[in-house]
């Protein structure tokens, strides 16, 4: 490319960010984590909450048709119950620009405990309508116990080569998205799936009651439930009676 044509500035992106007229192929950001805009910026920005949320809704709106925007940002920002937060990811998965989020666990960062993720935002996915999730643990190298350390090439190989594991990638479909209200915590789509049958569809839960308790009874401690599947039936007169007066104590009155 003609060097030329580059423009280099450093400057506050906030206070000078590009007009509406200029579209780019790639953002690339950090910005400060979880913080709160503050007053100096009102004037320029005041429709936005957080450094976070400036960086993602300017971002998308200054990339061309094509464009990519990559930041790393604390794993909050996929869950966080703020209310500015559950609207920008209903946003982001109602027009479809997430293509790739890739946690990263805590401890990569010198200055900051906190566990990250890198979202890239991108207006022309190759798979439309689904969300690549990436468990990056596997990744990450500890050099001491303090220090550890990304293998991003390894990691960029993993993700160009389209490589397949379910315990590191899971490509998931914006439906089951929105059916867990656009929460995107990577734990909800790397759970296994398990055949089976609900307890609740098959059993009912008796509460029993923590008041009027008479002063002895026979108190069963889960210890004393038997861990035979063909004789698990408890009898109860092998139990002694023992005073009732203390914390967390259920009276049933009826078999269960």
């Amino acid at each position: 490319e003609n060097l030329e044509h580059s423009n280099y500035a450093c400057t506050d992106s906030i206070l000078h960010w590009p007009d509406a007229s200029q579209k780019f192929d790639l953002i690339i950001s950090t910005p400060p984590y979880g913080i709160r805009l503050p007053n100096q910026y009102r004037e320029n920005a005041l429709e936005f909450r957080s450094f976070d949320q400036f960086l993602i809704e300017k971002g998308v709106e200054s990339v061309n048709s094509n464009g990519k925007l990559i930041t790393l940002l604390p794993q909050s920002i996929l869950y966080s119950a703020m209310f500015y937060s559950q609207v920008l990811r209903k946003n982001l998965v109602e027009h479809d620009l997430i293509e790739t989020i890739i946690s990263l666990p805590a401890g990569l960062l010198l200055n900051s405990g906190v566990s990250l993720v890198i979202l890239v935002l991108n207006k022309a996915k190759k798979i439309p309508g689904k969300v690549k999730f990436i468990d990056a643990k596997n990744f990450v190298i500890a050099s001491s116990i303090r220090e550890k350390v990304l293998d991003d090439h390894l990691l960029s190989r993993f993700i160009q080569n389209d490589m397949d594991d379910e315990n590191v990638i899971r490509l998931v479909d914006t439906k089951q998205i929105r059916a867990n209200d656009y929460n995107l915590s990577l734990p909800r789509y790397f759970r296994k799936q398990i055949e089976g049958v609900k307890l609740g569809d098959i059993l009912e839960l008796i509460r029993g009651r923590r008041s009027n308790l008479p002063e002895t009874g026979k108190f069963i401690r889960i210890r004393d439930l038997k861990n035979d599947k063909i004789d698990f039936k408890l009898d109860i007169s092998n139990v002694e009676e023992t005073g009732l007066r203390r914390p967390s104590t259920y009276i049933l009155s009826e078999s269960c």
